[in-house]
């Protein structure tokens, strides 16, 4: 649920639980963590703060949001869907991280660069 973070582990080693949880209404993101070991057990609460937005909070988006919707299928490593002889065949719903950055950074590049006025 986009704005909502929860979160659990625990380390079988040390034998110690960790909780978290997170808001990120906006432009603001606040939390808490618990860590819990027999009787060394703690926890914290965090705020932050940004000029920049952060995902939509339960899908309300900001009207200056702009979300770029994923096509098929994204890996990490793309792997050739065929390989027949020297050639390889990709699958063309299959995109690679490094290509939708890529492809993320030369739309931005289009963009004119606004400044501020004072």
């Amino acid at each position: 649920m986009d704005g909502v973070k929860l979160g659990a582990t625990y380390n079988t080693e040390e034998e110690t639980t960790l909780l978290s949880f997170s808001l990120s209404p906006r432009k603001i993101e606040a939390g808490g963590l618990v860590r819990s070991k027999e009787n060394n057990n703690y926890g914290y609460g965090w705020v932050h703060l940004t000029e920049d937005s952060f995902k939509p909070f339960l899908g309300i988006a900001p009207k200056a949001w702009y979300q770029m919707p994923a096509k098929g299928e994204i890996v990490s490593y793309k792997a050739p869907k065929y390989n027949i002889g020297p050639f390889r065949i990709y699958d063309k719903n299959t995109r690679s991280i490094e290509e939708i950055h890529r492809d993320a950074w030369s739309r931005l590049r289009k963009i004119p660069l606004q400044m501020a006025s004072s």
